[in-house]
């Protein structure tokens, strides 16, 4: 039997707490994802709902500065202050502190200087690695014992089974916990497809695993807890998919069969800043800023129909009072280009004989300008082998071609008049994917490989970025060529929650107050099925009467854009709620 000083523990196959038997009804939320100044609203709505238990997930990435310090106190970051809310409004809290998170965050939650340095992760056979998790691992166990009265459960890793990671691993994850005075209990997050089993860490099953599969797991592993690990609500939205669609959830057998459960996630939140991913299939594909997911509470905290039947489900109960914050609409003003793109403050960093990615030069995301010379008056095929992840090809300052890393498999275009031979690629990268291994090398930002102009190895390319993770906005107009520029507006309102509507912008990133709240992707041919163009602004974010709303956009060729404040994702009206395109009204 593990037990922690909040008793909390299990015996042979049941949880308990003081030596009861418990089930964990779970809701799972990222703590980055969620403003901190709405903790405590999501909180009492899964409350409201009838679950028990918050599951947190923190992600690396979010902690650690460039210094390689952490920080685990600033309002965003307060893990502590979470904990706390959880307790006073008597939830029990299960952390889920990585190293490697979710897919679901860029770079599966890991720093990416773990990427610049083409480090070998989940592999304690890179010192560098072990090095690193070490740090971490000794970083978040200060945060854990601080609170170890009030963390029930603490998940180590995810999804090792099926990406072929050791058991091995998952044991020296621990002694590094146990060494830092983290005593447990431990569980494994894996997959009902493969997964790791490890003496004394409970499992949860990842994927909408069915009764048969909870019960062939527990034949694997017969003394320990088996449960509903991730009980998906919904699916990840992303600017080539639908709206968020919901699954649907039946609680009665696993309510029946007195079975544990976390559902992932309870209110997926928003992706602020760059900590959207991104997945590659045949073709890449972006996620979006929202990460609502469909599940039982909305990006902006309110229930869905799928809220109010799992209430039923766990309460016996249709009635419920749950407080949800005020939403604002903001009438039309204009945003007015103020600055060009190549304005803005690009770094040149060289001339290289080969193109260089965006992490050799130790930056994470944003824009880049590559310049070079090809041959000229003539014409000829531009072959580039890796474009990541949007590329705009200029020929002395027109634009004549566009790749798109989430359309085009293939980078290639026949250049018809190559004019004096200068070449331009204005590459904005996307989003970095969240899965380990060969997919972060795969996901090098820039234009890099073999690249050629009429069969023959392109050379001597200079290459300029933009830290855009770390925007101070240019205001100067000058000459351009380019597309895109620094887009501005001064509007009042009140320090209330809102979403801003950018469908007439096309693709960039937004700043309210200075605060990168995200990015849009508006470059559907039909602008009708872009579900996306909405960018959630908490009040957070706010002040009571002047704000000021910084775009930097990479396409649009206007001189000024109406922008508005609205209340909801897409366009439901009062009393009704969102699932997918439809309004349904709430009961």
């Amino acid at each position: 039997m593990l037990l922690t000083l909040a008793f909390f523990g299990w015996d042979k196959t049941e949880f308990t707490v003081n030596l009861e038997p418990f089930q964990i009804h779970a809701g799972a939320v990222d703590l980055i994802r969620i403003p901190y100044t709405h903790w405590e609203q999501r909180i009492l709505a899964a409350k409201t709902m009838g679950l028990n238990t918050m599951v947190l997930q923190l992600n690396w990435n979010s902690f650690e500065k460039e210094d390689e310090t952490f920080d685990f106190t600033s309002d965003q970051n307060n893990v502590n202050e979470f904990i706390r809310l959880c307790k006073s409004n008597d939830m029990k809290v299960i952390l889920r502190p990585g190293p490697q998170s979710h897919t679901y965050t860029a770079f599966g939650g890991i720093p990416s200087r773990i990427s610049f340095d083409n480090v070998s992760t989940r592999d304690l056979q890179n010192k560098e690695w072990v090095r690193s998790i070490t740090s971490y691992i000794k970083a978040v166990s200060a945060v854990i014992n601080e609170n170890s009265e009030d963390v029930a459960m603490i998940q180590i890793d995810q999804l090792t089974g099926i990406d072929e990671i050791s058991s091995d691993y998952l044991r020296y994850l621990r002694q590094l916990f146990l060494q830092n005075g983290v005593f447990g209990p431990f569980m494994l997050l894996e997959s009902i497809y493969k997964f790791n089993s490890v003496e004394g860490m409970a499992i949860g099953l990842s994927g909408n695993p069915s009764a048969d599969q909870i019960e062939e797991a527990k034949k694997i592993s017969p003394n320990l807890p088996v449960f509903y690990g991730n009980h998906y609500t919904g699916d990840v939205t992303t600017y080539r998919s639908g709206p968020p669609q919901s699954r649907f959830v039946n609680l009665q057998p696993i309510l029946k069969a007195n079975q544990s459960f976390i559902l992932f996630p309870f209110c997926g939140g928003s992706s602020f800043g760059f900590t959207a991913s991104g997945i590659q299939s045949q073709v890449y594909d972006t996620y979006t800023t929202s990460n609502d997911f469909g599940a039982p509470l909305t990006e902006n905290g309110y229930p869905t129909p799928q809220y109010n039947r799992l209430t039923r489900a766990l309460t016996g109960s249709s009635q419920y009072k749950l407080k949800v914050l005020p939403m604002q609409t903001i009438d039309s003003f204009t945003m007015v280009k103020v600055g060009t793109l190549e304005g803005q403050n690009f770094i040149n960093k060289g001339t290289f004989k080969d193109l260089p990615t965006f992490e050799s030069q130790r930056q994470n995301e944003g824009l880049g300008i590559y310049e070079v010379q090809i041959p000229p008056n003539s014409s000829g095929n531009l072959a580039l082998e890796n474009v990541r992840d949007y590329a705009q090809v200029y020929i002395d300052g027109e634009l004549v071609h566009t790749f798109n890393r989430e359309i085009n498999v293939g980078f290639n275009y026949m250049i018809k008049d190559t004019k004096s031979g200068r070449l331009q690629l204005v590459v904005d990268a996307s989003t970095h994917q969240g899965f380990s291994g060969y997919a972060f090398e795969d996901d090098k930002k820039g234009v890099w490989g073999n690249n050629m102009f009429n069969s023959q190895k392109m050379h001597n390319f200079t290459l300029s970025l933009l830290d855009v993770e770390n925007f101070k906005p240019v205001e100067k107009l000058t000459p351009t060529n380019f597309t895109g520029g620094l887009f501005k507006a001064k509007f009042s309102t009140l320090k209330v929650d809102t979403y801003i509507d950018l469908k007439d912008f096309k693709k960039g990133y937004v700043f309210i107050n200075n605060v990168n709240i995200g990015r849009y992707q508006n470059v559907n041919k039909d602008q009708s099925n872009n579900f996306y163009s909405r960018i959630y602004c908490p009040s957070t974010y706010l002040n009571d009467g002047e704000n000021i709303l910084f775009v930097l956009d990479t396409l649009t060729v206007e001189e000024s854009i109406q922008v508005s404040g609205v209340q909801l994702a897409f366009a439901c009206q009062e009393g009704y709620a969102e699932v997918g395109a439809e309004c349904i009204k709430v009961e």
